[in-house]
């Protein structure tokens, strides 16, 4: 065990030339450019810890053995902040919204595609109708119109058959009759070809006009 030179806690009965012996360095410090230990003194608990100056202490041992500890904690200490660094390195980085983005680009320049077709396809229908020899346009009398604007596909009526076409407002519309319903209704020919693509097929090709290579001689 260390001594120390000058006087340590005792009591009013001891000597003040007794010395005390130092049970270990508890922590250091460094005050006015002088290193300070706080001791912890053998046959005392721990409220009778004292500061003292290095130049006082007799224990180059425990010195020397806390300074060392000391020195090993420091060192785990940098050791730890290194391997959180290096961890921080190697955690993945946010998946990029490239691919989302790209992926939402695609959708919508595929919906715009399929807009595109439709309307060429209601323009081909309407040149079609408007060059047949045969375009059938249906009687007044025979037309229904819905006060509750609902065609009859939307109130769940069964077409029967395509009776004539026309145009109305740049549209092609269908004349249809429904099944077990007096009057036909003008449906567009979007909901026609989405509903009933078999009377819409039955329809051009009732009105083709077929030609052999003599009579166009």
């Amino acid at each position: 065990m260390g001594k120390v030179k000058d006087n340590k806690p005792a009591s009013d009965s001891e000597s003040s030339e007794e010395e005390y012996v130092v049970e270990k360095i508890v922590d250091r410090r460094e005050r006015k450019g002088k290193i300070e230990y706080l001791l912890k003194w053998k046959g005392y608990d721990s409220s009778a810890n004292t500061w003292e100056p290095k130049e006082n202490l007799e224990c180059p041992d425990l010195i020397k053995a806390f300074e060392q500890t000391r020195t090993e904690a420091k060192k785990e200490v940098v050791k730890e902040k290194e391997k959180d660094k290096e961890e921080k390195k190697k955690k993945p980085s946010k998946p990029s919204t490239t691919t989302s983005s790209t992926s939402s680009s695609k959708k919508k320049t595929e919906s715009d595609a399929e807009n595109d077709a439709s309307e060429e396809e209601d323009k081909d229908d309407t040149a079609s109708i408007k060059s047949s020899k045969s375009k059938t346009v249906a009687p007044e009398t025979e037309f229904a119109s819905s006060d509750d604007g609902m065609n009859g596909f939307e109130k769940g009526y069964i077409p029967e058959k395509i009776l004539g076409a026309t145009e109305a407002n740049n549209e092609l519309l269908f004349l249809i009759q429904w099944k077990d319903k007096d009057k036909a209704q003008l449906v567009s020919s979007k909901e026609a070809r989405k509903h009933c693509p078999q009377l819409v097929i039955d329809f051009y090709e009732e009105r083709l006009i077929w030609q052999s290579p003599d009579s166009t001689e």
